[in-house]
């Protein structure tokens, strides 16, 4: 459907497309909506049935659930081009888009007006099956390449947040947001205080496989010098936390406490945390950008990663404050004992949000 000519530029809807609402993905969601909503523009938003009933869905969108529209459609590319012809969309953004324009891709066209997506892993993630990942990843760029060919399509591509190789065109700086403040950071410390001389460390977010838990129990458990904490917050996944279970006791019996908070996070509670922390822990199995990162990074927190190469990448630019090694207990190990003996890095001033909107909607 074209624009016809009584159209009125500002009815023409920005829709945003995200199924899951489950992560960090409603936070993409909700800066864009609110860039687009501060441009003047309407949004709507395509989701999944039950979506909107999901905690995370008011947790991220308040205070601008209100002032948006959402349907329950497919988000297959077939099913979102109907949609924004039928709304006459002034654009669509999908925002975790890597399956989607894979489909794209192998649709071969798109005719709903202006499309911009997201590539949230620039390559292809470890399988059970060893050296496919060159090649997986391989077939996904060409792919995504095929796709942003298309007819008013563009695709992003996102970095880390410290990334210093952004090419405006085709890539985008994770934003990095931190929404406590000092009475919810003090609140934070207040809640470690009881074991002072304690150094802590924290295993933040979605709490899955991919962040190896165990492992980083196990390598805290051989630390023999000195009094270190860590920190378990976020959404934790019951078998994960079953298998780390004899190490998060063994550093109990060497004398290291264990706190663990396992429910969703608002934002400004998990912004505290992290700047309460002594150290974040990235022990990543997955490749692509940590959100987390950023926030250390902004606040000041030390990070401690292991295992993802971007992780490193990230590492090797953050430079002082930062440390990455193999993912084994006794690389870990001994990063974990050398960062509890270092003072807090300087803050550092990363990507700003109206920058990450921005990109997706001045096209």
């Amino acid at each position: 459907m074209g624009e016809s000519p009584n159209s009125n530029a500002a009815d023409r809807p920005v829709i945003i497309v995200e199924p899951n609402p489950t992560g960090h993905r409603l936070s993409y969601v909700r800066l864009i909506a609110a860039e687009a909503l501060e441009q003047g523009q309407r949004v709507v938003l395509s989701t999944s049935e039950g979506a909107t009933s999901a905690p995370e869905y008011e947790l991220h969108l308040a205070g601008i659930s209100a002032r948006i529209g959402v349907v329950t459609t497919p988000t297959d590319p077939t099913s979102i081009e109907a949609l924004a012809r039928g709304l006459n969309a002034a654009l669509t953004v999908v925002p975790d888009g890597d399956l989607f324009a894979i489909e794209l891709a192998k649709r071969g066209f798109w005719r709903g007006g202006k499309l911009a997506v997201l590539i949230m892993r620039e390559s292809a993630q470890p399988k059970r099956i060893p050296g496919t990942v060159r090649v997986r990843s391989w077939i996904k760029r060409t792919l995504v390449r095929r796709a942003s060919k298309l007819n008013g399509v563009r695709i992003l591509t996102l970095q880390s947040a410290t990334s210093s190789r952004l090419d405006p065109k085709a890539t985008v700086a994770d934003p990095v947001v931190l929404q406590c403040t000092q009475v919810d950071i003090a609140g934070a410390r207040g809640m470690l205080s009881d074991h002072a001389d304690t150094y802590w460390f924290g295993v933040m977010g979605a709490v899955t496989s991919r962040k190896n838990l165990p492992l980083v129990a196990e390598s805290l458990s051989k630390i023999e010098k000195g009094s270190v904490g860590l920190l378990i917050a976020g959404t934790i996944s019951s078998s994960v936390f079953e298998e780390s279970l004899p190490w998060l006791e063994a550093m109990k019996a060497r004398g290291h406490p264990v706190m663990v908070i396992d429910r969703i996070l608002s934002d400004p509670e998990l912004d505290a945390l992290v700047t309460a922390l002594d150290c974040i822990v990235l022990a990543h199995s997955n490749e692509g950008p940590s959100g987390l990162l950023g926030k250390a990074v902004a606040s000041g927190t030390r990070v401690v990663a292991a295992g993802a190469r971007s992780l490193r990448r990230d590492v090797a630019i953050i430079g002082a404050g930062a440390s990455w090694v193999p993912l084994r207990r006794s690389s870990l190990t001994g990063a974990f004992q050398e960062a509890a003996g270092k003072s807090r890095p300087s803050p550092k001033i990363l990507s700003a949000p109206t920058e990450f909107a921005k990109a997706f909607l001045c096209f």
